[in-house]
């Protein structure tokens, strides 16, 4: 399901990442309500997203534009 998907994608890149860092971690939380589900994952990062372009087409953080992004 595209849910599956991109949350795969959203782990991957915070695996990725946390392995660049030392001592980094993921957090991930979990909660929901009577109306959906909430998922948040958290993880350092060393350089800077442009927030306005997650989620767009080709936008990726992945060196040489390799990366899936969340568009997919």
């Amino acid at each position: 399901s595209n849910v599956c998907e991109s949350l795969g994608v959203v782990l991957n890149n915070a695996m990725d990442e946390s392995k660049k860092i030392r001592n980094s971690k993921i957090v991930i939380k979990l909660s929901e309500d009577s109306k959906s589900y909430k998922i948040v994952i958290i993880n350092k990062y060393k350089n800077n997203i442009d927030i306005s372009l997650l989620g767009t087409i080709d936008y990726t953080t992945k060196p040489n534009g390799n990366g899936y992004g969340l568009y997919s």
